[in-house]
C-alpha cells in the first residue's frame, strides 16, 4: 500500500490504482497520479524573477547623471537572473518544447535586458550629442559669438532634459506593471 497523503516539495500524490495486464504473461500495472505543488514554484522561481525585474526598473528612478549606479544595477540584475535561470534549468527535466516556466523566465530576462538597453541607448545618444556641442563651444572664441554660446548651452540643457524625459516615459510604462504586481 502506498502511504496516503504522500507528498514532496514539488508534488503531491493525488491518486493511484493497480490493475492486471491483459497480455499473454502475468504482470501488475501501477498508475500513480501526482499534482504539482504551485507554492514551491511560486516561492523558488516566480517571486524571485518578479523581484529582479522590479529591481532592474530602479535605475529609472535614479538621476540621469548617476551612470555608475545605473550600470551596476543593470549588470547585477542581468547576472543574477542568468544565474537563477541556470539553476532552474539544472533542476527541471529537459524537454523539446517550451514550458510555461521557460516562457516566464524568458519574459523576465527580456524585461531586465530591455531596462539595461534603455539606459545604454539613452546614455549613448546623449553623450554623443554632448561631445558634439562641447566641441562647438570650444571652437567659438569671439565675444560676438556669445549668443551662439548661449544657444549651445541651451541645447546641452535640452539634451539633459531629453534624457530625463525618456526616463519619465519609461517610468510611466512600468507603473501599470508595478500596480498589477502589488495586487498579489
Amino acid at each position: 500500500m502506498l502511504a496516503g497523503g504522500l507528498n514532496t516539495p514539488r508534488f503531491t500524490l493525488k491518486d493511484w490504482s493497480t490493475s492486471t495486464c491483459t497480455n499473454n504473461y502475468s504482470c501488475l500495472q501501477l498508475q500513480i497520479k501526482f499534482a504539482r505543488e504551485f507554492g514551491f514554484y511560486l516561492i523558488q522561481i516566480y517571486v524571485p524573477c518578479s523581484m529582479l525585474v522590479i529591481v532592474s526598473w530602479l535605475p529609472f528612478l535614479l538621476e540621469p547623471t548617476a551612470v555608475e549606479a545605473r550600470v551596476s544595477l543593470g549588470v547585477t540584475t542581468i547576472l543574477t537572473i542568468v544565474t537563477l535561470i541556470y539553476g532552474i534549468n539544472q533542476n527541471t527535466q529537459p524537454t523539446s518544447y517550451a514550458k510555461a516556466l521557460d516562457v516566464w523566465t524568458s519574459f523576465c530576462m527580456g524585461m531586465v535586458f530591455a531596462a539595461l538597453l534603455q539606459f545604454s541607448t539613452v546614455n549613448y545618444v546623449c553623450n554623443v550629442q554632448w561631445v558634439k556641442a562641447r566641441k562647438q563651444l570650444a571652437q567659438l572664441k569671439n565675444d560676438s559669438e556669445r549668443e551662439e554660446i548661449k544657444s549651445e548651452e541651451a541645447k546641452l540643457l535640452s539634451q539633459f532634459l531629453l534624457k530625463e524625459r525618456i526616463d519619465q516615459i519609461s517610468r510611466i510604462f512600468i507603473l501599470p506593471f508595478l500596480q498589477y504586481l502589488m495586487q498579489f
